[in-house]
């Protein structure tokens, strides 16, 4: 993949984003809410999946916000559930929700794994899926075919902090956590000293697949999280036309998590709003969501 820094000065060359803007929120005074999930809908309601915690915690509840004349209102008032960063994805035009799981209560400190739930008729939640332990950003996509694609994000010697893995499956039914971690790594992966995975995936033609993504490095002991878009060639399982998109200077002005969290970006994908825009929605500083008009030829969404 070509050079974070490179990436970076080719973004700062173009207008990828305009236009920025927060989204409001009717129900949280005392709790961040951030990393939002893609908009999905739920008997003929618009939804959200959001983190939300205390400032100075990452003991995580996600739960879930109707959109209503451009704010966003609590939906399901007690329906919460204990993940970080929730994800939808469909199966046979089928919601599903899911988000990644922690354990703070480990002896030799927090270990985490990613579970999928199928959102039932009622929003209630059955888990279908526990992933491996250590691995977040997992994300699927059914292809317009019937398969999945699965994309990974293993970290161990041999990938860093992460790089994107890839496994394709005829069934859910197929998807455990020794496949996951057998997934073939995609070429053209990010380079040492950088790592990253997708956030949303999107079929453009059946042997592409368009991706939003993260890109991330440390510099100077400070995390630098950037929005990625790319293209995933399915047959020759290779990375391409990769570029950085967006970063945090790109949006408002606004608080942190914490100081090595200031220059976070984590996006939940793309999508078109009533005015046939795109629009990208993304977590800002580990503490709030904003949205900015995505300049960009997208005419495969």
């Amino acid at each position: 993949m070509e050079n974070i820094d490179q990436m970076l000065k080719n973004h700062r060359l173009r207008q990828d984003i305009s236009e920025p803007e927060d989204l409001k929120f009717k129900f949280s005074k005392n709790k961040d809410v951030y990393n939002p999930s893609t908009e999905f809908c739920f008997k003929g309601k618009k939804i959200i999946a959001v983190r939300t915690e205390e400032r100075n915690s990452e003991k995580s509840k996600t739960c879930f916000l109707e959109k209503n004349d451009g704010n966003f209102y609590k939906f399901k008032e007690n329906v919460n559930l204990p993940l970080q960063d929730p994800f939808i994805f469909k199966i046979a035009n089928e919601n599903y929700l899911g988000g990644v799981k922690v354990n703070f209560q480990n002896k030799l400190g927090p270990v985490w794994w990613t579970e999928v739930f199928q959102i039932e008729e009622d929003f209630t939640f059955k888990r279908i899926f526990k992933g491996p332990k250590g691995m977040k950003d997992i994300r699927l996509l059914q292809l317009k075919d019937g398969n999945l694609v699965v994309f990974t994000r293993p970290q161990n010697p041999a990938t860093g902090d992460g790089k994107i893995g890839i496994l394709v499956i005829s069934d859910f039914d197929q998807l455990d956590a020794k496949s996951i971690l057998n997934a073939e790594l995609l070429k053209n992966n990010f380079a040492n000293g950088t790592w990253g995975g997708v956030n949303q995936a999107i079929e453009v033609t059946p042997d592409v697949i368009f991706i939003i993504g993260h890109i991330a490095c440390y510099k100077n002991n400070v995390r630098h999280y950037y929005v990625l878009a790319a293209y995933i060639d399915l047959k020759q399982k290779v990375i391409f036309g990769e570029k950085i998109i967006a970063e945090r200077k790109d949006f408002l002005e606004g608080p942190a998590k914490r100081n090595d969290l200031k220059d976070i970006v984590f996006p939940s994908g793309i999508f078109k709003n009533g005015k046939n825009n795109i629009i990208l929605m993304a977590g800002v500083s580990d503490c709030e969501i904003q949205i900015a008009k995505f300049n960009y030829n997208c005419d495969f969404l």
